[in-house]
């Protein structure tokens, strides 16, 4: 458990101040040995598998087609009966209507096109170098990254608005025999407390995602840490993404955080962009607000 004085300013925090030396595919094979099933050796080939065991109705070629075309289908599914993107409920019945965003987690997490899935090892390490014990997932899709938590000992919360999702992640961890607790953000509240939560590709989802991190914080003990990424800019393969203002991160110190750039440079050669590692702080209301005048409306935009 984290221990900080509420008047401490994270920026003078020294611990370990030095970078990883891990690289990239040391990376990949700490994130790949967090849920690769006995006997396998390749993680898409071991995540095809899996799903084939989850969904035993779909027939062999059937999860290869889902899985590799999982973003496309995905995507046509959200064209075919779009949601209201500005309303929260609207959109919780979309992620709740399919299982296709399964698939195109298990592809993206398998597949690792790019090196965004790697975040949570960088978050990982940064937990262990930070003493963080308890960890939440906010928005944990298919529990991977809850996966590789658990695996290295942490006291893991997963929590998400899809059931389907939540119920696949619950029965990746009972396969695993790892544990964790669960909770469905549709019904439950974040009454768990945590050192450090993770927040992966989430923001950009939703229909007001400063509404996510004060959530968040809530949640953190004192001076405890989110690490986000939230790529905000469009994508089209993925019209699920909403949110297009990447101005927004100027206003997350204003939500009662520090950006601590010292520690995003300590895994800065491994974590994908954009990636943030924020510190809750106890700010009077004044000082937020002075903290949203300079950074957003004075400043503009300004490097992370």
């Amino acid at each position: 458990m984290i221990a900080m004085n509420r008047n401490e300013n994270p920026s003078e925090d020294k611990r370990d101040a030095a970078p990883f030396r891990m690289t990239i595919a040391e990376y990949r094979q700490k994130w790949d040995s967090a849920f690769l099933l006995p006997g396998e050796s390749d993680n898409v080939r071991s995540a095809i598998r899996e799903l084939a065991e989850y969904f035993p109705a779909y027939g062999a070629e059937e999860i290869e087609e889902r899985f590799w075309n999982a973003t496309r289908l995905f995507s046509e599914y959200w064209m075919r009966r779009p949601p209201d993107a500005k309303s929260e409920r609207s959109l919780i019945d979309f992620y709740n209507s399919t299982d296709l965003e399964i698939f195109e987690l298990m592809h993206y997490h398998g597949v690792l096109r790019d090196e965004g899935p790697l975040n949570y090892v960088c978050a990982l390490d940064l937990a262990e170098r930070l003493g963080c014990r308890d960890v939440l997932d906010y928005g944990s899709g298919a529990g991977s990254g809850g996966l590789l938590f658990a695996k290295a000992g942490l006291a893991v919360t997963l929590c998400d608005v899809s059931l389907p999702l939540l119920e696949f992640a619950r029965w990746r961890f009972r396969k695993r025999a790892r544990e964790a607790e669960f909770i469905d953000l549709r019904t439950g509240r974040l009454a768990t407390r945590a050192d450090l939560i993770t927040c992966f590709e989430v923001l950009e989802h939703a229909p007001d995602p400063l509404l996510i991190l004060r959530k968040c914080r809530e949640v953190l003990r004192d001076g405890g840490y989110l690490i986000l990424t939230a790529p905000f800019g469009k994508d089209p393969e993925r019209p699920m993404h909403i949110i297009h203002d990447p101005r927004l991160k100027l206003k997350f110190r204003a939500q009662g955080f520090e950006i601590r750039r010292d520690l995003k440079a300590q895994v800065r050669n491994r974590c994908h962009e954009p990636f943030f590692v924020l510190q809750k702080v106890n700010r009077p209301f004044a000082g937020n607000l002075a903290c949203l005048i300079g950074d957003f409306y004075l400043r503009g935009i300004v490097g992370a």
